[in-house]
């Protein structure tokens, strides 16, 4: 974003994306390392493709057109997912052992961004009972 020329998000239009712009644009986002964007990404090709094909199925009998969900799980699962964990590899032959706590870091992150709607879904559901 700061590349684009944008630095502060008052004229824009966020409210989807607020909370990524808001971090992207933060002092903070330049010290991510090699490692925590390796372990992040691990994390979402192999997480992501397993969620959209457990939903598939309801999407499906609901009449939604899925084929994107299922060609994101096939690419994802057999492709991306063993494409990161061979650049996890990569980063660790090239920074060495001391740069697998950034990748464990990245990855926690990538998980709990990963769960955030679900884990919000899940508590609106029980939260009506």
């Amino acid at each position: 974003m700061r590349s684009l020329g944008i630095t502060e998000l008052d004229d824009m239009p966020t409210q989807t994306f607020v909370r990524e712009a808001t971090e992207w644009l933060s002092p903070d986002f330049h010290s991510i390392t090699e490692g925590n964007v390796a372990g992040w990404l691990l994390v979402a090709e192999t997480l992501v493709p397993l969620m959209f094909a457990a939903l598939e199925p309801s999407f499906a009998a609901l009449g939604a057109d899925t084929r994107y969900l299922r060609e994101h799980v096939h690419v994802d699962g057999e492709e991306h997912a063993r494409w990161m964990a061979e650049s996890v590899d990569d980063i660790i032959d090239l920074y060495g052992p001391a740069c697998c706590e950034d990748i464990r870091e990245g990855m926690d992150i990538g998980w709990q961004e990963t769960i955030l709607v679900p884990d919000a879904l899940w508590r609106s559901q029980c939260a009506s009972h």
